[in-house]
C-alpha cells in the first residue's frame, strides 16, 4: 500500500471496526475546524470518550440523567443517526450544556475598567517623575500642542464655566422666544387673511349693479349726427307713406266687395 493512501486507509478500519459501513464513512462531511481557526463568534469544543463520560457522570450526580449512564465507557459517535440511537434525549442535553458552558467561557470578554480607557496625558509615570524633560522634549509637546485643532483647546469652555441655573434660564429664554415668534407669526397670517377680505368686500361694493349700468349707458349715449337725423327723417317719411297706401288699399278693397255684393242682388 502506497504511503500517501495508508492514513485513509486507518481511518477507514477504525470506522468498520466501531461498527460503521463503508458508505457511513463517505457520507462523513470534512472537517470545518479550519474555518474557525482566527474567528471569535465561532468557538470549536472537542469532546472525546473521557470528557463524554465526565459529562455524563456529573449529570448523573445531578440526577439529569440515570445512573446507568455512566457505568460504561462508550465511544463518542461519528455519525448522528448513532447519537441518536446511543443516547437518550437527556443525555444529549447535558452533552449540550457542556458544549454551551465552554463556548461562553472560552469566548467570554474580558472586563475593562473605565481608567483603562481614560489616559491621563499631563500626568508624569512615576520613573519619569523626577526626571526633567529636555529641550526636546518639551519643544515636541510645544508643537503637537499647536498643531491640535482649536476645538480641542477650548471645548465646551462655554458650558463649563455656567451653573445649572443659568443654563436652565437659556433654555427657557430660547422657547419664551420661539413662542413669541411663532404668536407673531400667527397674528401676521390673520391680519393679512382680515385684510384681504375687507379689500375683496369693498371691490364688490364699489361694482355697479345691471340696471345702474343701463341707465349709466342711456345717460351717455352720444347724441346723433346731421347725416343720422336726415336718414331717420327720410325713413320715417317712408313708413308714414306705406302706412297710407296700407290705408288705402284697404278702404278701395272694401268698397269693391260692397259693390260686388250690390250687383248680385
Amino acid at each position: 500500500m502506497p504511503p500517501s493512501s495508508l492514513e485513509k486507509h486507518i481511518e477507514l478500519c477504525s470506522w468498520l471496526r466501531d461498527g460503521y459501513s463503508r458508505a457511513e464513512k463517505e457520507k462523513e462531511l470534512p472537517s470545518s475546524h479550519y474555518c474557525y481557526n482566527n474567528s471569535t463568534s465561532v468557538v470549536p469544543v472537542l469532546i472525546d470518550s473521557k470528557t463524554q463520560q465526565k459529562i455524563l457522570t456529573q449529570a448523573a450526580f445531578r440526577g439529569d440523567v440515570p445512573a446507568e449512564a455512566c457505568q460504561q465507557v462508550r465511544d463518542v459517535p461519528r455519525t448522528m443517526e448513532r447519537c441518536f440511537a446511543e443516547f437518550t434525549p437527556s443525555e444529549r442535553f447535558a452533552i449540550y450544556d457542556y458544549v454551551v458552558e465552554q463556548a461562553r467561557a472560552t469566548n467570554k470578554s474580558s472586563t475593562i475598567k473605565l481608567e483603562d480607557l481614560q489616559v491621563d496625558f499631563e500626568k508624569k509615570p512615576d520613573a519619569d517623575s523626577n526626571r526633567t524633560p529636555s529641550e526636546l522634549e518639551i519643544k515636541s509637546k510645544m508643537r503637537d500642542y499647536k498643531r491640535r485643532r482649536q476645538s480641542y483647546k477650548g471645548k465646551n469652555v462655554h458650558i463649563t464655566r455656567k451653573s445649572y441655573t443659568e443654563v436652565l434660564r437659556e433654555v427657557i429664554e430660547n422657547q419664551t422666544e420661539y413662542l413669541k415668534q411663532m404668536v407673531q407669526d400667527k397674528d401676521e397670517v390673520n391680519e393679512r387673511e382680515t385684510s384681504e377680505r375687507v379689500r375683496c368686500s369693498t371691490l364688490d361694493n364699489s361694482q355697479p349693479s345691471s340696471e345702474e349700468g343701463e341707465v349709466h349707458v342711456h345717460r351717455h349715449k352720444r347724441s346723433p349726427s346731421p347725416q343720422e337725423e336726415r336718414e331717420e327723417r327720410r325713413s320715417h317719411k317712408h313708413r308714414s307713406r306705406d302706412r297710407e297706401h296700407k290705408k288705402k288699399s284697404h278702404k278701395h278693397h272694401k268698397k269693391h266687395k260692397k259693390r260686388s255684393r250690390q250687383d248680385d242682388e
